[in-house]
């Protein structure tokens, strides 16, 4: 029994630490997604 929860634990464990990474690295992109179009608009603003 206690090894079928260990189990468990594991499985609930990992998925919530890959949900977590998803989220930072979508969190990261994201950031860096907005820092990297606001650099290319002021950019195009500068050129024109």
């Amino acid at each position: 029994m206690k090894e079928t929860t260990k189990a468990v634990c594991i499985r609930i464990g990992k998925g919530v630490g890959y949900f977590l990474l998803g989220l930072f690295t979508f969190y990261v992109i994201d950031c860096v997604y907005v820092d990297v179009k606001h650099a290319i608009v002021d950019a195009w603003e500068e050129s024109k």
